[in-house]
């Protein structure tokens, strides 16, 4: 647990204890070895309690009535943890609230269950949906979509009560239904788009369609402007992977007005950064040079280092395909991020995975070769011929590169 919740969060603690005396009672607690300090420079000051005693104090607030209240306390406060980290996850301190939700993480998914449980089906949708960025960037995109199953397949069920109750406003015309139309439809289209993320594009063009016509409902920009610019900006990437370009594009556009209709600069800096991979598609180099390169200035000054990698692929087939070898990224390593920096696991298949892959493949083989650089043709050159390996596939390579018997040093100026 940590000792930060706020005041008026609705997760501090009980009644009979006021706030400023939790920091002296938990140090009290430590001196007699009943709770456990971890301080770390990543991850902040928490406090862990050792099983036999969560055993024990589980049983006491069980005797004593308590332990439903301290249960919903519990579960708030880990889902505003998710909703205060969800932004903080596109910036400079990217890494550092990784760092935080990778020590809550075991009472991530128990908090959005919790208030499943007791019907609070908006706030776990909107918890479920600031933790898929999360699972996403720490490249586990399944589990995002298993906690997003849930909270939708609850909400279809609630959904379908209130249709029989048939209320007197309606069916899903209650005071907060435009609340909850949001908070659904938002987490449908990421869903939707974590289908591909998944790997399994073919079966996701239906539902990314789907997911995007949810998006036109008049809720989800009236109770949530960035979150639904932000869905259409993950919809047009994942469109990408699904293979409905026309649709892809006309996604990354209504993101990128949306984005800059509010002045948010991360929205308009990764909407532009997959309007360049269409423009690279198209082969308009002059759209690609400029969309990439407002990206990647978007990106750099707000400090987000995995928004830059996503820059990465369109600049470096622009400068490859103009003869600029100098200025592409893979030449001028120092400046570019590498996903272990940034703390974040890239996807398979994506721009950032080919660069970071091959990055670690080319070390691979020098070493393999006693540090002499490899010829044309072989893994790691630039010059590589096509059907080249994947990144994943290294193994072979290396295999198949004896260490004893170098290849001769390469001759070849671009490698």
């Amino acid at each position: 647990m940590c000792a930060d919740a706020g005041p008026g969060s609705g997760s501090g603690p009980g009644p009979d204890v006021r706030e400023h005396h939790v920091p002296l009672l938990l140090d009290r607690l430590v001196e007699r070895s009943l709770v456990v300090l971890v301080d770390r420079p990543e991850r902040g000051r928490r406090y862990r309690l050792l099983e036999s005693v969560k055993d024990y104090a589980r049983e006491r607030l069980r005797a004593a009535g308590e332990e439903g209240d301290t249960r919903a306390r519990h579960g708030t406060y880990y889902r505003e943890l998710a909703l205060r980290a969800e932004p903080l996850l596109r910036g400079p301190h990217q890494r550092l609230w990784l760092a935080r939700l990778d020590a809550a993480e075991a009472e991530l998914h128990p908090a959005v269950k919790g208030a499943l449980a007791r019907g609070h089906l908006v706030p776990a949708l909107r918890a479920a949906r600031a933790l898929a960025r999360y699972w996403l960037l720490r490249g586990r995109p399944a589990e995002a979509g298993r906690l997003l199953d849930a909270c939708l397949a609850a909400e279809r069920t609630h959904r379908a009560h209130r249709a029989h109750r048939a209320p007197p406003a309606g069916p899903g015309r209650g005071p907060h239904a435009g609340e909850r139309i949001a908070a659904t439809a938002l987490a449908t289209a990421w869903r939707a788009g974590l289908t591909v993320w998944e790997g399994t594009p073919t079966s996701a063009a239906g539902l990314l369609r789907t997911a995007a016509t949810t998006l036109d409902a008049r809720e989800v920009a009236g109770h949530d402007p960035l979150g639904h610019a932000h869905a259409l900006w993950f919809l047009a990437a994942a469109q990408m992977g699904a293979g409905d370009v026309p649709t892809g594009e006309q996604l990354a556009d209504r993101a990128l007005v949306a984005a800059e209709g509010l002045g948010d600069a991360w929205g308009t800096a990764a909407a532009l950064a997959v309007r360049a991979r269409h423009a690279l598609a198209h082969g308009d180099l002059a759209a690609v040079r400029r969309d990439a390169e407002r990206a990647a200035h978007l990106f750099s000054g707000l400090g987000d280092r995995w928004g830059l990698l996503q820059t990465v692929f369109p600049r470096a087939a622009l400068h490859e395909i103009a003869g600029e070898y100098r200025q592409r990224p893979g030449c001028t390593r120092r400046a570019w991020p590498s996903p272990r920096s940034s703390g974040c696991g890239p996807r398979p298949g994506s721009g950032c995975a080919h660069w970071a892959g091959r990055r670690s493949w080319r070390a691979r083989t020098r070493r393999a070769g006693n540090g002499t650089p490899r010829p044309c043709g072989w893994p790691g050159s630039r010059a590589t011929a096509p059907g080249r390996p994947t990144p994943g596939s290294d193994s072979a390579w290396s295999r198949a590169a004896p260490a004893t018997s170098p290849a001769p040093k390469s001759t070849c100026r671009r490698c």
